[in-house]
């Protein structure tokens, strides 16, 4: 791992500058879209930040009323707080922590600093004495010093850090002795962070995807890990999801003193809790909290309902309805109260923790009439459209993007052939679908998948709204986009003619899709045979994980090193370098 040591820079900002006619605000029917919460004030106000409207809602716990909304950002992806009176936010679209204060009237930026793009989440450490920012596209974890006695409040936070990892990051949690597990964003690693010395001392893989949710135990002895595993070789079939066969929603147990230890096996050693049952799937388990010493808050997303169990025993507890996809749990100890954040209903689940039970929902402003793009993402999130809850369209497609796993699909026509599991980002852009381009539509590949991959039934109007949502997903950034020097673009431009000279265009036709309307002999063949495949989008491919239909390869070097990739006559090494080069900036 390589890191990069910087210097702060930081702007500061008037009180008047984050303030955006909150009253006026609040009272716009307007997606906020909440994805996470953090009490300030002693547990009297809780600070609510949103994603699309980039504001962040202030809510008072003693009647849970909104007293202000204020535009913050662009589009807000994590809150927490710092202490008493302070916040951290970041901001996905502006590459941006914000440092905000609580006033009077609401709350004051009062530093933007900037941190490697696409940042999604942040965390304090055990001590507080240290501030973690994951970046998701660009796989970076950028530490900070947080000085909360600071005689300035821009100078609240000092940069010591850029560190690169080694997955697309996202959930974080703070473990004793000064260390910070994590978690990958779509598939199923954990990496160990020290964060004195700012190194990545392991990556532990865990056997599962989507890890949404993570909890320390309050002995500090075991790590509670919300994730859901996909079994490769059970068939899409009803029976496959109707027994919880092919997609499981889990709990796992990890004993922290063998997460950190490489010399032991943490999966070995701790255990998993079933999240849902036959007949009642919680799929995308996501918030995850202690709300006492022996007793876990676990969220579905998938489903919009919670459960608190005590955490040595079955999860079998009443279900607690909650808004729509429920995202984010914050816990309020000084009122007894757990807040769900939901995030497609702009809403708040309040849970009583002594009793488990819901005390109430509250709204966090007016919403207006939604369109097809914004129904599209409720179904998109919604297990309820697969046979009982077990999986949503999100299980597979994280976010849009793939976990990176194979699925034994009826997609091309045949079971025991799994195949990789592509991204949806960009995905408005290619024809046709299938790995074997048997389906001509979007519209069609969605209601396939629907149907026989979900087991489940949407009406042609639902349909029609998935699809409209899909096309709003962007084709993800490449990992490697800029180049850093004159011998760094040199090389790029290299590689792109060895691209063009080679015959790649021809099935991967840039510029636009870098893909093609055709099935291809690739001379791999699957377990029924099957050589010929549609050559899948290029664009984001470095950001893909395994290559090829049945993930043989593992990344793009292997392509054409080991597997001579429609290259027969292979390439000279300097070439494979501007090559590689190339498609990493695609």
């Amino acid at each position: 791992m390589s890191s990069r040591i910087g210097l702060l820079i930081v702007f500061t900002f008037t009180q008047t500058s984050s303030a955006f006619c909150t009253d006026e605000l609040h009272n716009t029917p307007h997606f906020r879209r909440p994805v996470a919460a953090a009490a300030i004030d002693d547990g009297r106000l809780l600070a609510v930040a949103h994603r699309d409207s980039g504001s962040i809602s202030l809510v008072d716990t003693t009647d849970w009323s909104v007293v202000s909304e204020q535009s913050i950002g662009r589009q807000l992806a994590d809150i927490i707080a710092i202490d008493g009176n302070r916040l951290l936010a970041v901001d996905s679209l502006a590459h941006e922590l914000i440092v905000l204060e609580r006033r009077v009237d609401g709350v004051s930026v009062t530093a933007r600093v900037p941190v490697a793009h696409f940042p999604v989440s942040v965390a304090l450490s055990a001590d507080g004495q240290a501030a973690s920012v994951t970046s998701l596209w660009t796989r970076r974890l950028t530490l900070f010093d947080v000085n909360r006695s600071a005689p300035s409040p821009d100078s609240v936070l000092t940069l010591r850090v850029e560190t690169e990892l080694p997955f697309a990051p996202r959930a974080q949690c703070a473990l004793p002795d000064h260390r910070l597990v994590v978690a990958d964003s779509f598939g199923g690693r954990l990496a160990i962070v020290d964060l004195q010395a700012a190194t990545v001392e392991n990556v532990r893989e865990i056997p599962g995807h989507n890890i949404r949710g993570m909890a320390l135990s309050p002995s500090g002895r075991d790590l509670f890990v919300a994730h859901q595993f996909l079994d490769q070789y059970a068939p899409t079939t009803y029976d496959s999801i109707h027994w919880g066969n092919l997609v499981e929603n889990l709990i796992r147990v990890l004993p922290v003193d063998a997460l950190v230890n490489p010399e032991l096996d943490p999966v070995e050693m701790g255990r998993a809790m079933p999240f849902g049952t036959a007949g009642g799937g919680a799929a995308d388990p996501t918030g995850l909290v202690f709300v006492a010493n022996d007793r876990l808050l676990a969220v579905s997303a998938g489903t919009d309902k919670a459960q608190t169990f005590p955490t040595m025993h079955p999860i079998i507890s009443p279900t607690i309805p909650t808004g729509r996809r429920p995202s984010a749990v914050a816990v309020i100890p000084q009122i007894g109260k757990a807040v769900i954040v939901n995030t497609l209903d702009d809403s708040l689940t309040v849970i009583d923790t002594a009793s488990g039970e819901l005390d109430r929902q509250v709204a966090l402003g007016p919403m207006p009439e939604p369109g097809p793009q914004q129904r599209g993402e409720s179904l998109f999130f919604d297990a309820r459209t697969s046979h009982d809850g077990w999986i949503s369209c999100h299980t597979c497609h994280t976010d849009g993007h793939s976990n990176g796993l194979l699925s034994d699909t009826h997609g091309d026509g045949t079971f025991g052939t799994p195949k990789r599991i592509l991204s949806l980002l960009g995905t408005r852009d290619n024809n046709p679908w299938a790995w074997n381009g048997s389906l001509r539509t979007l519209h069609e590949q969605t209601e396939q998948s629907v149907r026989s991959s979900m087991v489940g039934d949407l009406e042609p109007e639902q349909i029609n709204d998935l699809v409209a949502y899909l096309h709003t997903l962007e084709p993800p950034p490449p990992l490697r986009p800029e180049t850093v020097s004159p011998d760094d673009e040199r090389l790029v431009v290299r590689g792109r003619e060895v691209f063009n000279g080679s015959g790649c265009a021809a099935c991967h036709v840039p510029p636009l899709t870098f893909t093609s309307d055709q099935v291809v002999e690739v001379g791999l063949s699957d377990e029924e045979g099957a050589t010929k495949f549609n050559p899948p989008s290029l664009r984001g491919v470095s950001q893909q994980g395994r290559l090829f239909h049945d993930g043989r390869a593992a990344d793009l070097q292997a392509v054409f090193a080991e597997y001579g990739h429609q290259v027969p006559q292979g390439f000279s090494e300097p070439d494979l370098d501007a090559l590689v080069r190339y498609l990493q900036s695609l």
